[in-house]
């Protein structure tokens, strides 16, 4: 098994043709292209599925590279109460994402031993002291990546991510290179200050119902966004602009329909542009839309054009009402969430439309 194991992980990058294994000698020989090799992503490579390595000065010539491992997986044999907890990690492409994630265990166990495998998924987290799943699980979340048990890995719907081969683009920490660039910005439209409108609609009996109320309140013209009719809760979601249109009028709309109407809450949604530079792969994104919306509750959306860094972050004013200081603070923690991540971030306009020139900057 760690013959098969470590040869496979060898081979798996960029450069080597194959990979023979010696077991009692504990070494391995690397057959490569012509050219430069990564000894350090072959390091790397070993250490990610948990053998400790180093390559060695190379006695054959070029095209052959002699690798020292210990093939042994790593155990808490000889550790007082240790303990190894098998983790999977779900989103991560490149071996930055593998620096994110182990940075995230280290936090809650600093004298952890750490080897993160983004290929398959798999955090392997060796320590002396019990290992609290939870909380490293939780530490985990809020960089923005899912994680679990290994055992249950399956509750994500999908396969570990593809292999990733060491050397390339995406795994050298160069910017994020897309491979069809689209449109400078693909990112959703909003007005300045949007109003989403939760209605009670009672009389509604059948689908016929939900699609009159919904042609009713779309016939009022620019100022409708959206509009969404739940026949079973008896209820609708209308999002408005109120600088063009009264919301009265919608419940009007309706009840000019035959049906009875009326808000029972409201929400004031401001997006807020942002330009993010950093972005090193193509999990960046929802990384990072995963990871505001769990650290801000007032976070509705978040949209990152992976191309451009170009962000669109919507807030949830109603839900920032208890702030002091509301919108521009929120702003300010957003940031520096994001420069904690080791993005840099850029202010492009806040909520009350006017735009920044200057950059909120911090240590990559």
């Amino acid at each position: 098994h760690c013959v098969g194991t470590v040869k496979q992980a060898l081979e798996a990058q960029e450069g080597v043709v194959a990979a023979v294994v010696d077991l009692e000698r504990g070494r391995a020989s690397v057959t490569t292209h012509p050219g430069p090799v990564d000894t350090e992503a072959l390091e790397d490579a070993l250490a990610a599925v948990g053998f400790d390595a180093s390559v060695l000065p190379s006695q054959s010539g070029p095209g052959v590279v002699p690798v020292k491992a210990s093939l042994s997986p790593p155990t808490s044999a000889g550790v007082p109460g240790g303990e190894v907890l098998k983790l999977y990690v779900h989103g991560m492409t490149c071996s930055q994402c593998e620096k994110w994630v182990a940075a995230a265990i280290r936090d809650v166990v600093p004298s952890a031993r750490v080897a993160v495998d983004s290929s398959t998924g798999l955090a392997t987290v060796e320590a002396a002291e019990r290992v609290p799943t939870a909380a490293v699980i939780g530490s985990i979340h809020t960089t923005g990546f899912e994680a679990s048990e290994w055992s249950r890995r399956d509750k994500f719907g999908a396969s570990p991510a593809m292999p990733v081969r060491r050397g390339g683009g995406t795994s050298s920490g160069a910017a994020y290179p897309p491979k069809e660039p689209s449109s400078s910005s693909d990112l959703p439209s909003s007005s300045p200050s949007s109003l989403t409108l939760n209605l009670e609609v009672q009389g509604m009996s059948c689908a016929s119902c939900v699609g009159r109320i919904e042609d009713s309140v779309q016939a009022l013209g620019a100022g409708v966004e959206s509009v969404a009719v739940h026949l079973l809760t008896q209820q609708a979601r209308v999002v408005v602009d109120p600088a063009v249109l009264d919301p009265i009028l919608i419940v009007q709309a309706i009840e000019g329909k035959g049906y009875q109407a009326r808000i029972i809450g409201e929400m004031r949604r401001r997006p807020v542009e942002v330009q993010i530079q950093g972005l090193v792969c193509g999990s960046c994104p929802g990384r990072i839309e995963r990871a505001l919306r769990r650290a801000f509750p007032h976070v509705e959306s978040v949209a990152v054009n992976g191309v451009t860094g170009h962000t669109l972050i919507t807030l949830d004013t109603t839900a920032l009402s208890h702030l002091p200081g509301r919108e521009g603070q929120a702003i300010q923690d957003i940031l520096a969430k994001l420069e904690a991540m080791s993005y840099q971030a850029t202010l492009i306009s806040s909520p009350e439309g006017g735009a920044s020139s200057g950059s909120e900057e911090g240590s990559p």
